[in-house]
């Protein structure tokens, strides 16, 4: 294989290159029978096949870590304050960094999200019948302003990991580009 950081076309002509055939009249009736094969086949780990025909076999595994720490407090004014924090790692083993891999690459999964945090207060408002503000008004009267609460809810969490695809670096210095503060905010 070629070890150049860019396309190699000396190494694919050798590769593609026809040479003769060490499986000649072995195989009938498939593609490798005939007097010359490319030489990239005979380079497989078994070249008497040509392909794999899969069957839905099921494979692959996933594992899941979680941490989680939950706070709530219950004041006698109708407010109620609620923290929840997590802390977790998805890894999953679905796929094969090579086709010539045995084993399934371990990698961090696309569904992870690895911090999270959830702040919610809850006010029961003073109105109505029973509460401080209006507490002996009628019952028709109750229904419109009794009963009514305050939420505030805050969330907060990572984002999905980095996937850099089929990248290739030559070892240059990434430059930062400055960016325009405007523009990052769509100030106008």
């Amino acid at each position: 294989m070629s070890t150049s950081p860019t396309r190699d076309q000396a190494t694919i002509d050798f590769l593609g290159a026809n040479v003769k055939n060490p499986f000649a009249g072995l195989l009938p009736g498939t593609s490798l029978n005939g007097s010359t094969v490319s030489r990239s086949q005979l380079l497989y780990a078994f070249p008497q096949f040509s392909g794999v025909t899969k069957r839905f076999v099921p494979e692959g595994s996933s594992i899941y870590h979680l941490f989680q720490a939950r706070v709530e407090k219950r004041f006698s004014s109708g407010l109620q304050f609620l923290a929840n924090f997590q802390r977790s790692k998805m890894i999953v083993r679905t796929s094969r960094l090579n086709n010539a891999d045995l084993q399934l690459e371990k990698v961090i999964a696309n569904e992870d999200r690895p911090q999270r945090i959830v702040v919610s207060s809850s006010y029961d408002l003073p109105f109505g019948a029973g509460r401080p503000l209006g507490g002996n008004v009628g019952r028709g009267l109750d229904s419109l302003i009794g009963g009514w609460s305050v939420n505030f809810i805050y969330q907060q969490m990572s984002g999905a990991p980095l996937s850099w695809g089929n990248v290739i670096r030559y070892g240059e210095d990434i430059k930062m580009q400055p960016r325009n503060i405007d523009q990052a905010f769509d100030v106008t």
